[in-house]
C-alpha cells in the first residue's frame, strides 16, 4: 500500500495600503496542498482568488479567514486586519472676541494614530500670517473679522480642515471738544464727542455734579462762576474703556442796573445817570453809545442812553430811557387884595401859567392869632376875605 500526503496547510500574510477615504489589503497566500481558497475578510466580503486584494470603506479590526482545501482535507487561517487611522482636525480659541493688539492663543485638539507617524499642521489666519506650531498664539495687528483654518496632514498625506471666527475689535479713537472752554456765567457751553462705534457699550457725559448725561452732543448753560470739570468716558466690550477729561471756567459776569426810565425838565438839562448796582466785583470798564467812559454820565438830552459793564472780557448791558418836559410853570401870589365886591382883586389866591401841570395844592391862611381861618387843596378856589377884620394875615401853600 502506498500512502500519499493530502493534508492542507492554510497561510497568508497581508500589506496595508492606507488611502484618504478607503484602504486596500493586499492578501498573499502561502498556503500548500490546497485546491480551493475561500476568503471571508470580516466586513461580509468574501472572495475565492488566491491572492485577493480587498477595499475596505471604513476604519476597524477586521478578523480575516482563508480556508484552503483539496479533496481530502482542509484547513483554516486567520488573522486580525488593523485598520486604525483617525484624522479629525479640531481647535478652540481661547476667546472668539478680542481687541486690536491682543494674543489670543489657540488649542490644538485633532485626532490622529499618533503610532503611525507624525502629524503635520498648518494655521490660516486669514491676515495673512502661517504657523505650524502644534498649540499656536497669534496677534492680530488690524480690526475685522477673521476666519482661522487649521489644516491637520498625516503620514498618508490626508488632510482634515477646520475654521473658526474671530472678531477683532478697534482701539478706541476718543476725542472731544468743547465750543469754549472759559466762559462768563449766564453763557450756554456745547460739548461733542467722537468715538469709535464698533464694540461700543455706552457713552457717558460728567460735567461737575450733574448727573451723568449719555448722549455725544450736550449742551449746558452756566449761571455760577466756578471751575467745573467735564470728563467724557466710552466703554467697550473688549478694548480698555476711554476716559477723556476737560476743565472749564465760567467767569463772573458784571451786573448792571441804570433804574426805571425818567423824565426830566427841560430847563434843568442835568440828569446824572449811571449803575445803581451794588454787587460789582473787581475792575469795571464802562462804555455808553454817547462814547463816554466813565461810570456816570449827565443826560443832557432825551434819548436811550446804553451802558456796558465790562470785567475781564464778560459784560453786561442796560438801557435807560431820558424824556424831557417843559417845567416853567410860574405862580403868582398877590401881597394884599380889597374883597368890596367891586370886581378887582376880591378873593386872595394863587394864579399859575396855563403850562403849568399841578399834581398836588394846599393853600392855609391864619390870622394873627394863628388861627386857621380858610384852607383848601383846590388851586383854583380863593380867600375871599368875608367877615375877616382888615389887617395882616399870613399863609402856608
Amino acid at each position: 500500500v502506498q500512502l500519499s500526503d493530502r493534508s492542507v496547510n492554510a497561510a497568508f500574510s497581508l500589506e496595508r495600503h492606507f488611502g484618504c477615504t478607503d484602504d486596500t489589503v493586499s492578501f498573499h497566500n502561502l498556503s500548500s496542498g490546497g485546491d480551493v481558497y475561500s476568503w471571508n475578510f470580516g466586513d461580509g466580503a468574501a472572495s475565492s482568488f488566491t491572492n485577493p486584494d480587498h477595499i475596505y470603506l471604513n476604519e476597524g479590526s477586521y478578523p480575516v479567514t482563508l480556508i484552503g482545501s483539496n479533496s481530502w482535507c482542509a484547513d483554516t487561517a486567520t488573522q486580525t486586519v488593523a485598520l486604525q487611522h483617525p484624522l479629525q482636525a479640531a481647535f478652540t480659541p481661547d476667546k472668539d472676541l478680542i481687541c486690536e493688539g491682543t494674543s489670543i492663543s489657540f488649542a490644538n485638539s485633532s485626532i490622529y494614530n499618533a503610532g503611525m507617524g507624525v502629524a503635520k499642521y498648518r494655521w490660516l489666519y486669514g491676515d495673512g500670517a502661517t504657523d505650524t506650531a502644534k498649540q499656536p498664539a497669534h496677534t492680530f495687528g488690524a480690526p475685522g473679522d477673521y476666519n482661522v483654518f487649521l489644516i491637520v496632514t498625516d503620514f498618508r498625506n490626508c488632510s482634515d480642515t477646520v475654521n473658526a471666527a474671530i472678531t477683532v475689535d478697534p482701539l478706541p479713537e476718543v476725542a472731544v471738544s468743547l465750543s469754549d472752554s472759559i466762559v462768563c456765567a449766564g453763557s450756554s457751553v456745547r460739548m461733542d464727542a467722537h468715538y469709535t462705534m464698533k464694540g461700543n457699550t455706552g457713552i457717558a457725559w460728567q460735567v461737575g455734579n450733574e448727573n451723568a448725561q449719555h448722549q455725544p452732543e450736550i449742551t449746558r448753560i452756566f449761571d455760577t462762576p466756578g471751575s467745573f470739570p467735564v470728563s467724557f468716558v466710552a466703554s467697550y466690550r473688549q478694548c480698555p474703556d476711554v476716559r477723556l477729561e476737560r476743565d472749564l471756567l465760567v467767569k463772573p459776569s458784571p451786573r448792571i442796573s441804570l433804574g426805571n426810565d425818567t423824565t426830566i425838565c427841560y430847563e434843568e438839562k442835568t440828569l446824572w445817570i449811571g449803575d445803581s448796582s451794588t454787587q460789582q466785583q473787581g475792575n469795571v470798564q464802562w462804555s455808553w453809545n454817547t462814547g463816554a467812559t466813565t461810570a456816570y454820565i449827565n443826560a443832557a438830552h432825551k434819548g436811550t442812553y446804553l451802558a456796558t459793564a465790562e470785567i475781564d472780557g464778560c459784560s453786561a448791558k442796560d438801557t435807560i430811557e431820558v424824556t424831557t418836559h417843559t417845567c416853567n410853570c410860574q405862580m403868582n401870589l398877590p401881597s394884599a387884595f380889597t374883597p368890596n365886591n367891586d370886581g378887582r382883586n376880591d378873593v386872595f389866591r394863587a394864579i399859575f401859567a396855563e403850562d403849568c401841570t399841578i399834581k398836588g395844592f394846599e393853600l392855609s391862611i391864619f390870622n394873627r392869632w394863628g388861627q386857621n381861618v380858610f384852607h383848601s387843596f383846590d388851586p383854583s378856589q380863593g380867600w375871599d376875605g368875608a367877615q375877616a377884620e382888615p389887617g395882616s394875615y399870613k399863609y402856608k401853600m
